[in-house]
C-alpha cells in the first residue's frame, strides 16, 4: 500500500496535498460541508453550502454565524447542538433539521455534527456535513396528510354503518357494539345500568293517516326526545322500525331515568310534532353484575310487553 501512494506522488504529487484534497472537497461535494470555530462561526464553509445560503462565494461566509442567514428559531437550535458536541465531545449523527429562514421559507436537512481537535486533541470548534431532504420530508407530509385523510374517511364510513340514517342515533348494529362495550367499561368503572325498550305504539296509523314523510317525522322526533333526556355517557339506538333503546350509565347508585320519564318526553315530542297518535311504552330494567346485553335487551323487552298487555287489559 506504501508503495502505491509513492507511486501516486511521483506520478502527481498534488494528489496527496492535505490541503489540494481539502480544497477538492469542499468546492465539489454536493453536500454542505463546514467548519466552525468554538463560537460556532464559520472557518469554511462547501460550495454547495454557499449557493445554499445564497452566497457569491463560499469566502463570504467565514466569520458569520447561522443566526446571519436563517431564522432565530433554527440558528438557535443549531448553536445549542453545537454547544453540546463542544462540551460532551460526542458527534451528532444523522439528526433531522428544519431551517426557517428569514422570509418564512422551510427547509430540512439530515445534519452530523462531530468536534474539530487540533493535533494536541483539544476541541477548538465543530465541523459537520448536511444533505437536503426536503423533497423527501415534503413527500411524508403529502402520505401523512393522505393517511389522515383516509383515517378519517373511514372513520365517517364507520359512523354511516353505525348509525340511522333517518334519525341520526345508534342503528342495531351500532347500538349492540357501543351497548358492548359501555357493558364492559362499568364494570371495570363500577358504574350502574338501566336498560329502557321503547316501542312506538301507533306508527302504522299514523303512516295510513299521515303518510309515511310524517311517520318519519315521528321517529326523528322520538329520537331527538331520547337523546334530549339521555346523559352524556347514555347510549340511544333505533334497533327496530318503531323500537328503540336507551342504556343509561350512571355514576349514581340508582338509575336517573324511569320508564314514566321517557314515556312522557315521548308525549312532549309527540305534542310539539302535533302527532296525538304519537305514544309509547317502556320497559326497564336495571343491570346486576352478571347480566349482559342480550339478557337487559330481553328482559326490558319484556317488561315493555307487559306493561303493553296490562294497559290493554285496564282498557278491555
Amino acid at each position: 500500500m506504501r508503495r502505491s501512494l509513492d507511486e501516486s506522488a511521483s506520478n502527481g504529487g498534488e494528489l496527496l496535498d492535505d490541503r489540494y484534497l481539502l480544497d477538492v472537497l469542499l468546492e465539489h461535494s454536493p453536500d454542505h460541508l463546514y467548519f466552525k470555530d468554538v463560537e460556532s462561526r464559520f472557518l469554511r464553509i462547501s460550495r454547495s453550502l454557499s449557493e445554499w445560503m445564497g452566497l457569491a462565494d463560499p469566502l463570504e461566509a467565514i466569520g458569520c454565524t447561522d443566526a446571519d442567514f436563517f431564522a432565530a428559531e433554527h440558528a438557535d437550535k443549531a448553536r445549542s447542538d453545537e454547544d453540546v458536541v463542544l462540551r460532551t465531545g460526542r458527534p451528532i449523527v444523522g439528526v433531522e433539521e428544519r431551517e426557517v429562514w428569514p422570509d418564512g421559507r422551510e427547509t430540512w436537512v439530515s445534519t452530523t455534527k462531530a468536534p474539530l481537535r487540533n493535533r494536541q486533541g483539544k476541541v477548538i470548534g465543530v465541523f459537520g456535513m448536511s444533505r437536503d431532504i426536503t423533497a423527501r420530508k415534503a413527500s411524508e407530509a403529502l402520505v401523512a396528510a393522505q393517511a389522515a385523510k383516509l383515517a378519517e374517511q373511514a372513520e365517517a364510513l364507520r359512523d354511516l354503518a353505525s348509525k340511522d340514517e333517518l334519525t341520526g342515533v345508534f342503528n342495531r348494529r351500532g347500538f349492540l357494539t357501543a351497548a358492548e362495550g359501555a357493558i364492559s367499561s362499568t364494570r371495570r368503572e363500577r358504574l350502574r345500568l338501566a336498560m329502557f325498550f321503547v316501542d312506538l305504539d301507533h306508527l302504522k296509523e299514523i303512516n295510513d293517516l299521515h303518510g309515511h314523510s310524517v311517520g318519519d317525522q315521528a321517529l326523528t322526533a322520538v329520537a331527538a326526545a331520547l337523546q334530549a333526556v339521555a346523559g352524556e355517557r347514555s347510549l340511544v339506538g333505533r334497533i327496530g322500525g318503531d323500537e328503540f333503546c336507551l342504556l343509561e350509565i350512571t355514576a349514581e347508585s340508582e338509575p336517573r331515568l324511569d320508564a314514566t320519564q321517557i314515556a312522557s318526553a315521548i308525549n312532549s315530542a309527540a305534542a310539539c310534532s302535533q302527532l296525538p297518535e304519537l305514544t309509547a311504552t317502556v320497559g326497564m330494567t336495571v343491570a346486576s353484575p352478571s347480566d349482559d346485553l342480550a339478557v337487559l335487551i330481553a328482559r326490558s323487552d319484556g317488561e315493555m310487553y307487559a306493561r303493553k298487555a296490562r294497559r290493554s287489559s285496564t282498557n278491555a
